[in-house]
Parts: structure tokens; sequence; C-alpha cells
């Protein structure tokens, strides 16, 4: 069990990773997985979940980034339902962030567009 937060005499802010576009490279909960998942997390008192972050596939077509971020607000409405303060929901990223924006996103990842492309 997580108890690491008790320790530090606070609880510690988390939020939950969802593999939503099935790609084997990416870790995290499916959305099935996480509705089990959702009340045990909340029995944990070392740790806050405060939402979910997920990414789509680089190679998504606008009708499927709309769906995958779709289903991470879904994801994140779980977690509310089962208790977990959940208001912030990670997703998009530099080639994305606009159509996650439309969806609900509270955070984005914007590395590319700040810094540029990485050197290979």
């Amino acid at each position: 069990m997580c108890e690491f937060g008790i320790s530090r005499g606070r609880a510690v802010d988390a939020l939950v990773e969802l593999n939503l576009s099935g790609e084997d490279s990416k870790g995290g909960y499916t959305l099935s997985e996480l509705r089990p998942e959702a009340e045990r997390l909340a029995s944990l008192s070392g740790i806050r979940v405060r939402g979910v972050m997920t990414m789509a596939s680089f190679t998504a077509t606008e009708s499927e980034l709309h769906h995958t971020f779709a289903e991470a607000r879904a994801a994140r409405e779980m977690l509310v339902q089962a208790g977990h303060p959940a208001e912030e929901l990670s997703m998009g990223m530099s080639n994305d962030y606009e159509i996650a924006v439309e969806e609900g996103a509270t955070m984005v990842r914007l590395g590319t567009t700040l810094f540029g492309a990485r050197a290979k």
C-alpha cells in the first residue's frame, strides 16, 4: 500500500496515467481497468488523486484525438464519482494540444512548441 505520504505528514498529489491509445509503448490504465482501481486508489491514504494524464498516438487522426481526449475526460469523471478531487486533465502535446484544450485539458505539454524539435 502507498503509505509514503504519511511519513511526510500529508498526502502526495498524483495524476493517474492512462493508456487510451492502446499502444504497447505506453503505460497506464485503460478505461475498463480504471473502474475497479478508482475505489482502491481512494483507500490509499498516502496519495491524493488530482486527475488523469494521457498521451494520444502520434499518428492519430483528428477524430481519434477527440475520442482519446473524451475518454480521458470520462476517466476523470470516474475518479470524481469514486471520491477523488480529480480536477486536473493533463493531455495534449505540441502536435495536438488545440484539440486537447477543446476537449477540456487543464494541463498541456508544449516542449517542442517552446523549445523546438529535439536533436537526433
